[in-house]
């Protein structure tokens, strides 16, 4: 039963990223463009809490932290996410996004799409998803950003994560 709605799960979150993808691609975002810059480089630094939603749509705080790293459609690094809400326990959470592959990118509106592999750490056994994350600037130095997870324990949304969205050439 448990395999099975993991499966519903994986499905809805293929069908949201197609929902997406098909969304923007009119807009100009592409995937692998000649066109399109060669490094993206999305960094947050501000180890102050930040707020999120989580998928019910609740509102927390938490620390949003690290770097994701695109040169072309090849992605690297990670960004770890701890909650420090609703309360405080013995067992800190950390979910740990670590970035593989860019899917879609556009330059002008400065929006990214890119799928990955996490880690769910705790006291206990580590759980293992997959995701992916849309990542738009904001343009005041705050990012939006937001993970759909196979697994729903690690699909966020944050309004305005602080952080920069370098878009570079090495050209």
């Amino acid at each position: 039963m448990h395999t099975q709605i993991r499966r519903v799960f994986l499905l809805a979150v293929l069908i949201v990223f197609a929902v997406l993808f098909n969304l923007f691609g009119p807009l100009g975002m592409t995937a692998a463009a000649q066109e399109a810059p060669n490094i993206l480089i999305i960094n947050f630094t501000d180890t102050s809490p930040v707020q999120y939603t989580d998928q019910s749509g609740n509102v927390f705080e938490g620390l949003h932290v690290g770097e994701l790293r695109c040169i072309e459609d090849v992605c690297n690094q990670k960004i770890e996410f701890k909650l420090t809400s609703p309360q405080p326990t013995t067992d800190t959470i950390v979910y740990e996004y670590k970035f593989k592959s860019r899917l879609a990118f556009d330059p002008v509106a400065e929006r990214v799409i890119v799928s990955g592999t996490g880690t769910i750490l705790s006291g206990g056994p580590k759980e293992r998803f997959s995701f992916t994350g849309v990542f738009q600037n904001n343009g005041d130095g705050t990012v939006q950003v937001t993970y759909t997870a196979s697994t729903p324990d690690a699909s966020f949304f944050f309004p305005a994560a602080p952080g920069t969205f370098s878009i570079l050439s090495n050209n």
